[in-house]
């Protein structure tokens, strides 16, 4: 994912999901509204974990923690 893809999903009004933190901060840092992305995954660290709590979302799925 990029910020300028980022941008244009946000223009086009559709939600994203942000599978690793490294994504989210891209997405975060590209202006998305955090209320339209979802987070979901497996085997997330509690560094990933907390790093999703920008995101205001209504749900994020996490099946397994590490």
């Amino acid at each position: 994912m990029t910020k300028a893809m980022a941008r244009l999903i946000q223009e086009e009004n559709i939600t994203l999901d942000g599978i690793s933190g490294g994504e989210l901060y891209t997405i975060l840092s590209a202006g998305f509204d955090s209320a339209r992305i979802y987070c979901h995954g497996n085997k997330k660290s509690m560094k990933e974990l907390k790093s999703y709590k920008p995101v205001q979302a209504p749900s994020s799925w996490i099946k397994e923690m590490k």
